[in-house]
Formats: C-alpha cells, structure tokens, sequence
C-alpha cells in the first residue's frame, strides 16, 4: 500500500448531530474534503439520552459508524464520532471522552484520535445541543488527522505512532529496571513493521520498586 495523498481525498462521516460543522473544517485543513451524510439513525447505536441502551463500547460504536459511513458515501474511508461521559481521572469528578474513528474497510486500517476534558453534568449531552462538547470533538479530530499522516514507512499505512511504551528506564540511584517507560514502539497494523524510539535519561528513585517499594 502506497502512502495515503490526502489533498483531494474525500472521506465520509455519518452524524446526525451536526458534528460535520465541527470535523470537516479541520479536514479541509490538509484538503480533505468531508461527504457528510444522515442516512443511517446513529441512535440506534445507542443515546446520550438513555432512550436507547448502549451495547457496543465507544470504539466499536465508532468504527461501526466509520464503516457505514463508507458505505453510504461511497468514500474508501469512513469517520465516526463517539463520546463517553464517566469518572474522571482516579475517579475524581466527571469527564467527557471522546473519539474520532478513520476505518477503510477494504484495507481493514483503523486510525483513532483521542480526547478529554473534566466536564459537568449537562441537561442534555448530544453535540448538537451541549456546547462543551465541540471543542473536545474538534481536538480529537486533531489528534486524529496527525496520526492520519504518520504513515508506516514499509508499507504506508497510517497511524503509525510510537504509542506502546515499554517498561524498564533505569532508576537514577541503583539502575534497578523501573515501571517508567525505557522506550516507545511504533507497529504497523497492517504489515507488522514496528520502530522503537530510546527514553533519555532515568526514572526518579520515587518510581523505583527497590529504592521506594
């Protein structure tokens, strides 16, 4: 697979919740034109309502959602959006994750951008009714469009992102291995190529199982 040339390309999102207004700018920023389309009820995945019940989690709900938007758009790769209200980070006050799905289903790649922001209650959460929730929705599209133009260096797949850390950075008093990161690795998901990129440095003696069990 070549690398993907983005200027041009036209990609599909499926929403129902005006979320292209968000997304499609941001697209067009590495001239990726965005086909929005409302033909499949994105409800029926599950609401922020409660009308309807979750089943799938956030990223199935939002590959199935990427997938169909290929498929009603006619587009060779598809967006779906999904956002997640939960505890907060160690489970501290509430938090609104969401993210931003690329899926091409005939080259079976899967690419997605991330993001978070504390966030109160709001009487109704649907992003085209709960304003808080755009500027989250447009940095995980950031964060995906990034990752969409890291492309795998054997085989040019994207999202090839030194995501995976690997622990072991020695401690800065015994060099005893740590639970810090050594190292991060990046892996193709389509042809196995993976890189590792070297942590400088060493762990702080508080992160060190022998010097502060």
């Amino acid at each position: 697979m070549a690398t993907i040339a983005w200027h041009g390309m036209q990609v599909g999102l499926l929403t129902k919740h005006e979320k292209e207004a968000i997304i499609a700018p941001i697209m067009a920023e590495v001239g990726i034109e965005l086909i929005h389309t409302d033909a499949f009820d994105t409800d029926t995945l599950g609401s922020f309502d409660g009308r309807i019940e979750r089943t799938l989690t956030a990223l199935e709900a939002g590959k199935e959602k990427a997938r169909l938007a290929a498929e009603l758009t006619g587009c060779e790769i598809g967006l779906g959006s999904e956002g997640t209200f939960s505890a907060g980070p160690l489970g501290l006050g509430h938090a609104l994750y969401e993210i931003v799905v690329a899926y091409a289903p005939a080259q079976q790649w899967l690419a997605v951008g991330r993001a978070w922001q504390m966030l109160e209650p709001q009487p109704d959460l649907r992003a085209h009714k709960c304003a808080p929730r755009r500027p989250i929705i447009a940095a995980a599209t950031r964060d995906l469009l990034v990752r969409l133009q890291r492309p795998c260096p054997r085989c040019g797949t994207p999202d090839f992102s030194f995501d995976e850390a690997i622990a072991g950075l020695p401690c800065e008093i015994c060099l005893w291995p740590s639970q810090q990161a050594k190292a991060y690795r990046a892996r193709c998901q389509s042809c196995q190529y993976e890189e590792s990129k070297a942590c400088e440095g060493n762990a702080e003696a508080r992160f060190c199982e022998r010097c502060n069990p």
